[in-house]
């Protein structure tokens, strides 16, 4: 089954609020938003399953829950103030986030075996200041990356588990100050980077 939503393609609306939910194997689910102050939902139970929302403007929202194995969620959001959370329980699950703007916020949460989760905030065209991170994973041989660009922005990475990786980087493509990455793992053979 697939659902797709689109709101505001002209930047024209606010306040719009989108809800999607799906029960079964090899769903997908799509929702885009343009405008401000926009919430955006999806709730897949199943395994197999794809979730994807967009969003552009100011003040946005979303949040993707899933539930199951191989499921993928991938979030993106362009404008500043906008705020991002991913939940995922199972195994080999893919959650990924990519945010442009200022005082954004990202939240990554995955309980399993064998998942990664991947956050970006900002390039080499897009400022990403005051942006914040948040990485937590339960469980074995899971995968955690997020990168910032800019100032003033915090990484936050937890594992706990055996054979996790942990990897944040700040400024490698452009200039940066005032950045903080914490990374916190409990467990056996587990691996942490930081780059700034």
């Amino acid at each position: 089954n697939t659902l797709n939503a689109t709101q505001n393609i002209e930047f024209s609306g606010e306040l719009n609020a989108a809800n999607q939910s799906q029960q079964g194997d090899r769903n997908a689910g799509t929702l885009s938003q343009e405008g401000i102050s926009n919430v955006a939902s999806q709730i897949q139970i199943g395994n197999s399953n794809t979730g994807t929302i967009s969003q552009q403007g100011i003040t946005n929202s979303s949040e993707q829950q899933q539930q199951g194995d191989t499921n993928t969620d991938s979030l993106a959001q362009v404008g500043n103030n906008n705020a991002a959370i991913q939940q995922q329980i199972g195994s080999t699950n893919t959650e990924s986030a990519e945010l442009w703007g200022n005082n954004n916020s990202s939240s990554q949460t995955q309980l399993g075996g064998g998942n990664s989760a991947t956050s970006l905030q900002g390039s080499e065209l897009f400022n990403s200041t005051g942006g914040s991170v948040t990485q937590l994973q339960e469980g074995n041989e899971n995968t955690a990356f997020a990168n910032h660009e800019e100032n003033d922005n915090v990484i936050n990475q937890r594992q706990s588990g055996e054979g996790n990786i942990a990897r944040a980087t700040q400024n490698l493509l452009a200039f940066g100050c005032n950045n903080v990455a914490i990374q916190q793992q409990m467990g056996n053979v587990n691996i942490v980077e930081v780059s700034q």
